[in-house]
């Protein structure tokens, strides 16, 4: 329930922020992150560095590397190195980062309303994740050892001398 109605509400929110012709291709990036931190809130991804710092950091790589190298095969090349580069420096692992870093290129971002748009979308994502994790995966977790304990059943008594195996020195 949590992905559809969080993709429901960038889908609402980003139209505000990208180009009406090119808003679908900046939604999926987007989508393949709620799926990661949401198949795995626990997970290496499931931080704010993965969510929010490393998208936007690949908005504003792909951006500049299109300024001032174009949309070219080395344009593209650094691209990728410097948000893999990054990935490794910040210990995020987080893919759909570098799509948003191509996709600045191909879109021909040239203002900062690209990056915004990443930065509003990935900062909603977070802060709705950290909510629902914080409120409804602790309390999965603080019931599940309970459901354990309570569904078997643990007799102790004195063992019966049929059950009682001698000590063989």
């Amino acid at each position: 329930m949590a992905v559809p109605a969080l993709l429901a509400v960038l889908t609402a929110t980003q139209s505000r922020l990208q180009n009406r012709v090119t808003e679908f291709l900046v939604l999926p990036p987007f989508a393949v992150v709620i799926y990661l931190i949401f198949r795995d809130p626990l997970g290496k991804s499931a931080n704010l560095r993965s969510i929010v710092i490393l998208p936007c950091l690949g908005a504003a790589v792909g951006e500049l590397c299109f300024r001032y190298l174009s949309f070219t095969p080395a344009g593209v090349a650094v691209d990728t190195l410097c948000v893999l580069s990054l990935q490794s420096l910040l210990r995020a692992r987080m893919p759909p980062a570098l799509a948003l870093s191509v996709l600045a290129m191909l879109l021909r971002a040239k203002s900062l309303a690209y990056i915004e748009g990443v930065a509003e979308a990935s900062t909603t994502i977070a802060i709705l994740f950290f909510l629902w994790r914080g409120f409804v995966i602790s309390r999965l977790l603080a019931e599940e050892p309970l459901k354990a304990a309570g569904s078997e059943t643990v007799s102790v008594g004195e063992p019966a001398p049929a059950s009682v195996v001698p000590k063989i020195p």
